[in-house]
């Protein structure tokens, strides 16, 4: 009943929390990019508005759609999280697990970090504390992988393990499945654990603790790759391996390399440190000091090591926000710096134009970063509907209205709260009450 209950718990907060990612184009994940790099992912859209000013129901899907995610992820995590929260806290025990057989050989796989990943969720739900569990358990103990023949003798063992007791050969065949499976392909991406626990189509073997005590399970090992037939595809050299999408980045001293899906090296250098990319999927992220910049997967560098965020998504307009020196701007998917890094903040590109802050006032550029709207207004939000809500503030207060693409006031500025516009109507706040109007600012 406990587990259940946290169950649901952990649900509704993925939802709360994953969810309105997923749902807005402009959400950034920080926590998520955090995990890599010390390097602060921002988007800092709309910096200086009231709270009361936003509205967020045109970043979000309609409430049908929102309706139709949550009924599917509800039960998705629901079930997931079942089988990690349990109301006994687990042992540790390894899972294991058996595969089929091939060419004679079965391989059997003693997964200790899926198990450690487990008891760290279990413990930072049940037991918060002020230090991780991560850091009081300490590193997994590292999986042990063992082949057999079809008689059950042994011919590998990579790891070692105080006890073994494996099924018979007969009844592994029960229970044995592919190495391509559900399970095989994805480890725990969810939860508290920093630690992967897939590295596929590849295994992972650890070599050795240090004597430092350090807490981190990529700085106390040494680790490598093994295929599904037992063979070491990569030594067991290095500090660090991160598996991302179709992409392995190898980290070995101040060495830090980038290799592709069958672990041909593409990018060998110690200049920059490589690391998943947060936001731009079969690239990794490149970092020198607090500078950062984009390597697509054969390792030749999309966007120059120069800014001092994470490089955003590319939108519709094949534009990408970067940012120097604290102002914001836009690069092309070639590197090229299309807009200036001058910017206080930036909105999103709607309508062929952009909502930037400048000299603390918002106004609009097109995408070559050409004024077209000057910077005039307090408050500037993005179009829609060919109309965007803008305001003005004076001793009394926000004033808000709407503009055309044109920079025309369509809409006087004389509401004291307003909305975006949906399907030919706006809600706006007019001497403290709540009223529709057309394009035209006709009440409805």
């Amino acid at each position: 009943m406990i587990s259940g209950l946290i169950s649901l718990s952990y649900s509704i907060s993925f939802l709360v929390v994953i969810f309105p990612a997923l749902t807005n184009e402009n959400s950034t994940g920080c926590n998520s990019a955090k995990r890599y790099s010390p390097i602060n992912v921002e988007h800092n859209y709309h910096n200086v508005v009231p709270p009361f000013a936003f509205d967020n129901e045109h970043k979000n899907l309609n409430h049908f759609m929102k309706l139709i995610f949550f009924l599917l992820l509800l039960p998705l995590c629901t079930f997931g999280q079942f089988f990690q929260l349990n109301d006994k806290e687990p042992d540790g025990s390894p899972d294991i697990h058996y595969y089929r057989f091939n060419n004679g050989i079965q391989f059997i796989e003693f997964d200790y970090l899926s198990s450690y990943h487990r008891r760290v969720n279990y413990l930072e739900q049940a037991q918060p504390r002020a230090l991780t569990w991560e850091m009081v358990l300490g590193p997994p103990k590292p999986n042990v992988y063992i082949l057999r023949d079809t008689n059950g003798v042994i011919i590998k063992q990579y790891g070692s393990i105080d006890t073994l007791q494996l099924l018979s050969v007969s009844k592994s065949l029960e229970v044995a499945k592919t190495h391509n499976s559900f399970g095989s392909r994805f480890g725990s991406r969810l939860g508290f654990s920093s630690i992967s626990t897939r590295y596929y189509p590849y295994y992972l073997i650890s070599d050795g603790l240090d004597l430092s005590g350090s807490w981190n399970y990529h700085n106390s090992r040494t680790h490598g790759l093994l295929d599904s037939l037992g063979n070491v595809v990569l030594p067991p050299i290095y500090s660090i391996i991160y598996p991302e999408d179709k992409l392995f980045i190898t980290i070995k001293g101040d060495t830090s390399e980038l290799r592709d899906i069958q672990l041909k090296l593409q990018f060998s250098n110690t200049e920059y440190r490589l690391q998943p990319s947060y936001y731009h999927s079969n690239h990794v992220d490149i970092i020198k000091g607090d500078r950062c910049g984009l390597m697509d997967s054969s390792g030749r560098i999309v966007v120059p090591c120069d800014y001092d965020m994470l490089i955003g998504s590319f939108n519709e307009y094949g534009l990408a926000d970067v940012r120097q020196q604290g102002k914001h701007g836009f690069v092309n998917r070639k590197g090229k710096k299309v807009i200036p890094c001058e910017y206080q903040s930036v909105g999103k590109f709607s309508e062929g134009l952009i909502d930037v802050r400048k000299n603390e006032k918002w106004g609009y550029i097109d995408t070559f970063g050409r004024t077209v709207i000057p910077f005039r207004y307090d408050i500037g939000i993005w179009f829609e509907e060919g109309l965007a809500r803008v305001a003005k503030r004076d001793e009394s207060g926000y004033h808000f209205g709407f503009i055309n693409t044109s920079g025309d006031e369509v809409i006087p500025l004389i509401y004291s709260n307003a909305k975006d516009f949906r399907d030919g109507f706006a809600e706006v706040e007019l001497n403290g009450k709540w009223i529709k109007i057309d394009r035209n600012g006709n009440r409805k």
